[in-house]
């Protein structure tokens, strides 16, 4: 069956290390070419490795985090999932999300974190961008 153009769904996990954002990049841009994801792929790859490193701040050595990447009516979704609870650290989970609001905002997107209700315990991030025509005035 061949992938769908606009019908991503993949996720995979990575040890908490330096290189982790880099290999998140690298997959997330293969995936984005082989399902045709062109309008967001560039603040969906940033975001790819902005979350990535993020995740792997609140992972200790010998952890793995989780990124999970979704397209659907054309909005891209990433979540990343890292071991450490987000009860405690609230502020400095803000804080370190103010990049990704940054990429975000132009696409319409948000973002944010909460307890993670999957891939274990600890905290889900997330960011969503969302693929929205331009309107042109006449």
């Amino acid at each position: 069956m061949e992938p769908r153009e606009g019908e991503l769904a993949y996720g995979f996990s990575l040890p908490a290390t330096a290189a982790a954002p880099v290999v998140a990049h690298e997959t997330a841009e293969l995936l984005f070419d082989i399902h045709r994801v062109y309008a967001l792929a560039e603040p969906g790859l940033a975001l790819a490795r902005e979350l990535t490193a993020y995740a792997c701040r609140f992972a200790r050595e010998g952890q793995d985090v989780h990124l999970t990447l979704h397209q659907r009516a054309g909005t891209l979704r990433l979540d990343v999932y890292d071991p450490h609870a987000c009860s405690g650290c609230a502020g400095q989970r803000h804080d370190g999300l103010r990049q990704a609001r940054t990429l975000v905002r132009p696409y319409g997107g948000t973002c944010g974190f909460g307890a993670a209700e999957r891939c274990g315990a600890g905290t889900r991030t997330w960011a969503t961008l969302t693929d929205t025509p331009r309107r042109w005035a006449a």
